[in-house]
């Protein structure tokens, strides 16, 4: 494993096999993708309850992407992020609602946006009560929290470049990021926003400073401009030449299924709440509303407290992706997803997105006498005419090979790397 090594008091170590690019342009070195930075207590602890602290993010957007993540530890904690290139936003959730702060650029910065570093700060005074948003130095816009109750507490991982609880990421170009305890003074922004910060790594008041230009003044950085990545290597339990190991490295470079540090899971039990955040990171993570929840709300298994698929599961939901149990009111998110369930789910996202979900083929033909579920056939049929779904190699009683459909099994998340490398990535074996 390869570690970012932070260079404030707590001399985090970041791994970043998994999950970073680093590119290099003269002089200078920028991260491209997310960070997990490992939980620590005095990091972890400044972020949360009526505590006070800021994070400046030093940047360059590349790309024009709503909901481009600075920073956050998930939509349940706070989240530092820009919209596109039109306004830039600060939020946390206290006192069980969001405060938000969101700051409408101008003109003339939404032309200068992209391509060109920024400073972006947000900070949260705990004991005023206050948020501010400031960028380049000036201090953009504030807001009251209007609660006294501090930043609720999120057991997700603090993350650089990516959002842990909805999943989305960003197109931006890191040079560094810093967290202070502190809800720091315009006149300290401002003397961190210059080529030699006024606070340095040694202040008490950092408790995270990583600095990616840092690797360009070792005598020879190990800065790949592409780096490759085996999942193999990534992964302690993919072997190489598994016969997912294709499927698996199509799903992790396209970061549709990333795993957990260096877990796959591939033999384990893919779920219909997974199925659901997959797609909805698909959809591109639509920010939900109370009024998106109609019809998750139905559903007496679906918590209501805030869980990592709520949003998917509600998104799913409301756009007819996924449906439930209407007559004893289940939508059972932690069972098993059958292969036709399955099937159904992509056939329904295929009509959502737009593609033509026709089949040609009878029932019969694709079929055989394989036994599907009335309110699965359609989907099925869809799924199998497509390549999308396809049976195992079996042997009958009487020698002969056939292909076992199996739409009443299970799928592992192996099988449903498969299934997502034939429908996106248009895999045909």
């Amino acid at each position: 494993m390869t570690y970012i090594q932070d260079l404030s008091k707590n001399a985090i170590q970041i791994p970043y096999e998994t999950s970073a690019q680093f590119l290099k342009d003269g002089e200078q070195v920028v991260m491209r993708g997310y960070l997990a930075v490992p939980k620590n207590e005095s990091l972890y602890g400044a972020l949360e309850g009526k505590n006070s602290f800021t994070i400046e993010v030093n940047a360059t957007p590349t790309g024009d992407v709503n909901y481009n993540m600075f920073a956050g530890k998930g939509d349940y904690a706070f989240a530092l992020r820009c919209r596109g290139t039109s306004s830039v936003d600060f939020h946390i959730y206290a006192g069980g609602s969001w405060r938000a702060l969101e700051y409408e650029m101008t003109s003339a910065e939404r032309a200068n946006w992209l391509n060109q570093e920024h400073q972006i700060v947000g900070m949260y005074d705990a004991d005023n009560n206050k948020l501010q948003l400031y960028v380049d130095g000036v201090l953009k816009k504030e807001t009251n929290t209007s609660t006294t109750s501090g930043v609720a507490h999120s057991d997700y991982s603090f993350m650089i470049g990516a959002c842990p609880d909805t999943g989305r990421t960003s197109s931006v170009d890191f040079d560094n990021i810093r967290v202070y305890n502190k809800a720091l003074t315009a006149e300290e922004v401002a003397g961190q926003y210059a080529d030699e910060p006024a606070m340095t790594p040694e202040n008490e008041a950092v408790e995270l400073w990583v600095d990616f230009e840092e690797l360009a003044k070792e005598e020879e950085p190990d800065v790949p401009v592409v780096p490759e990545k085996e999942v193999c290597e990534v992964f302690a339990d993919v072997e190489h030449d598994a016969w997912y190991e294709a499927s698996v490295q199509y799903v992790y470079d396209e970061g549709i299924i990333v795993g957990d540090g260096n877990v796959f899971a591939p033999n384990d039990t893919t779920t219909r709440a997974m199925v659901a955040v997959i797609l909805y990171r698909l959809a591109g993570a639509p920010e939900m509303t109370e009024a998106d929840y109609a019809e998750y709300n139905k559903f007496e298994d679906l918590p209501k407290e805030h869980v990592w698929y709520s949003d998917a599961v509600a998104w799913a939901l409301k756009e007819k992706v996924s449906t439930g149990d209407d007559v004893n009111m289940k939508y059972n998110p932690t069972s098993a997803v059958t292969r036709e369930q399955l099937a159904l789910f992509l056939w329904r996202y295929a009509k959502y997105t737009g593609k033509d979900t026709n089949v040609d083929a009878t029932y019969e033909e694709l079929f055989g006498e394989t036994y599907v579920n009335d309110w699965a056939k359609e989907g099925f049929a869809w799924a199998v005419e497509n390549g999308v779904i396809k049976g195992a190699e079996a042997t009958d009683a009487a020698g002969n090979t056939y292909f076992d459909l199996n739409p009443q099994g299970g799928a592992t998340r192996a099988q449903f790397a498969r299934v997502l490398h034939r429908y996106i990535g248009g895999a045909e074996d």
